[in-house]
C-alpha cells in the first residue's frame, strides 16, 4: 500500500511539473505570436521585430534575410532564427530530471501537451 500511495503522489508531482513547465513555454509561446501577429502590431503601432530588404534582381525576388534557409549557405535565415528560440524555449524542460525514472526529461510530455502544439501551430501560421 505504500508504494501505491507513493507512486501515486510522485505521479501528482510530476504532473505539476509538466504544468509548470507547459505555463512557462505557453507564456514564450504567446509573447512570440503578439510580436509576430500583423493584426496586433498594426493594433499597438508597435515595430516590427524584423526588418527584411526585399529586392528586384532582374526577374527573381530576393529578401535579405531569406525567410527560409537557401540551400547550401549558412546565411541565417528569419524560419532559422524563429526555430532556434522555439528550440531553446522547449530546451528548458531538459534541465530537470524525471521525478518518476532514475533517468530522462519531460520533453516529450511538454511536445504532446494540446496547449504547446496550438500555440506551435499558430506560430508556424503567422510565420508562414
Amino acid at each position: 500500500k505504500v508504494a501505491s500511495n507513493w507512486k501515486a503522489y510522485v505521479d501528482f508531482v510530476s504532473n505539476i511539473v509538466i504544468e509548470g513547465f507547459v505555463s512557462s513555454i505557453a507564456v514564450s509561446l504567446q509573447t512570440l505570436c503578439e510580436i509576430l501577429d500583423p493584426l496586433i502590431i498594426a493594433k499597438h503601432e508597435m515595430l516590427p521585430l524584423f526588418d527584411v530588404k526585399v529586392e528586384l534582381d532582374e526577374q527573381e525576388i530576393k529578401f535579405d534575410p531569406p525567410f527560409s534557409a537557401l540551400p547550401n549557405s549558412n546565411t541565417p535565415s528569419l524560419r532559422g532564427t524563429i526555430d532556434g528560440w522555439l528550440k531553446d524555449f522547449f530546451a528548458t524542460v531538459t534541465c530537470m530530471q524525471r521525478l518518476d525514472t532514475s533517468s530522462g526529461d519531460y520533453l516529450n510530455e511538454i511536445r504532446e501537451h494540446f496547449q504547446m502544439q496550438c500555440l506551435l501551430a499558430l506560430v508556424s501560421e503567422l510565420i508562414d
